[in-house]
Order: structure tokens, then sequence, then C-alpha cells
């Protein structure tokens, strides 16, 4: 992904204060300041997102069915209900 220059990302002391915070579960691994008037869901160009599964969670689950599930996740997709303004275009989502 992107990089943001040094003097606005996060530093490691702070993501760690920041997962102090948090349950075990739930991770931070970056962040970067941004002006108060800045909104996720308006400002954002893309997102990226990565999905990390306990080996558990798909135990007994032979390997080519859980392949052929995460594929349905691979790709870009219009997430057009977190989005204000995005307008449906001629058959998508259909």
């Amino acid at each position: 992904g992107m990089q943001a220059p040094n003097e606005i990302q996060i530093s490691q002391a702070e993501l760690a204060r920041i997962n102090s915070f948090l349950p075990a579960s739930v991770r931070i691994f970056g962040g970067a300041r941004v002006r108060k008037s800045f909104d996720a869901r308006e400002c954002a160009s893309s997102r990226s997102y990565e999905y990390l599964l306990p080996l558990s969670a798909i135990a007994g689950t032979p390997l080519s069915e859980f392949d052929r599930t995460l594929q349905l996740f691979e790709g870009t997709h219009r997430f057009h209900n977190f989005c204000s303004g995005l307008r449906r275009l001629s058959g998508e989502w259909s």
C-alpha cells in the first residue's frame, strides 16, 4: 500500500499504546494523522482489507472448498451501502 510521509505516520510507540486498549483479537499495524475535517467514508479513494483466520476456523474443511470460498472475496467490489453519493451504474450489483 501507499506509505504516508514520516511526519504524519503514527509511531510504533503510539501504535502499541492504541493496541493496549484493544481486545487481543483486534490490532492496528499502522496509521497516519489526518485533519479534523477528514471523514474516511467521504474522503477515501479506496480501502484495502486483510483478513486473518486461525487454523481452527477452517479445521476439517477441504482445501479446495476453502479456496473456492476465498475466491468469492477476491477482486474489486463496490460497497455502495458504505459510501455516500455513490450512484449505481446500470447492470451493477444485480
